[in-house]
């Protein structure tokens, strides 16, 4: 959406990093002389203060979840223009911007279905362009769930309910969602976790030029989900 300030996703499955990976992120963005500025995670903002009962929602009335998670989706359009915006009265100061979002529109998809998702874009006039293929990058962390069981854990994230099968679903549901990104890259849990924010690192890196060797080559997407 602007040529000065770069837009970067970081996605997941549930118990996957993103909260470790994104302060580690910041951190090494100011050593690199970038402003980080990093907008949260939306539907567990919502989800612990008052949306609690979302799932259940879903389950018996999908009428009204779907009018949740349209004004989800707007709500996260707003907040994106406005951080935009933000960034520029630094930009225009002569610092370098980037902004890093904890999840972003795409991410509605695994939870309302593709097709009702394309529903609501056109409803609220937004295109795949919009709400997908216009970010820098979208670093997909992929869930502990796959190949690192033994870390994976509901205990740090109120918000989180999901047992391992279905914390599974979810990530493949989600890494779907994003698929058709120009620079999507997936960060599996074969490696360790430090190896995974090492990924992540790297990726940004890339991104932005900067000519730091990685630690962890980071794995570029397929063409499908496996």
């Amino acid at each position: 959406m602007s040529d000065k300030v770069t837009e970067i996703v970081l996605s997941g499955g549930p118990c996957s990093g993103k909260s470790t990976s994104l302060a580690s992120l910041s951190a090494k963005l100011v050593d690199w002389g970038y402003r980080p500025l990093i907008v949260p995670e939306l539907p567990t903002t919502l989800i612990s203060g008052g949306l609690h009962d979302l799932g259940a929602i879903a389950g018996r009335d999908r009428a009204h979840f779907l009018e949740i998670e349209m004004r989800m989706l707007l709500m996260m359009r707003s907040i994106r223009l406005h951080y935009l915006a933000l960034a520029q009265t630094f930009v225009q100061r002569g610092e370098k911007v980037v902004i890093i979002y904890d999840r972003a529109e795409a991410d509605i998809a695994a939870y309302v279905g593709p097709q009702a998702f394309a529903q609501l874009c056109e409803e609220a006039g937004l295109s795949m362009l919009d709400v997908r293929d216009s970010y820098d990058a979208v670093i997909y962390l992929v869930t502990a769930a796959f190949g690192a069981e033994h870390a994976y854990t509901t205990a740090n994230n109120a918000a989180r309910r999901e047992t391992i099968e279905e914390a599974r679903e979810v990530d493949l549901r989600t890494r779907m969602a994003w698929q058709g990104h120009p620079n999507l890259r997936i960060v599996d849990s074969s490696i360790d976790f430090q190896g995974k924010i090492d990924c992540v690192l790297a990726v940004v890196a890339q991104v932005l030029g900067i000519p730091e060797p990685p630690k962890s080559e980071p794995e570029v997407v397929p063409d499908a989900v496996p």
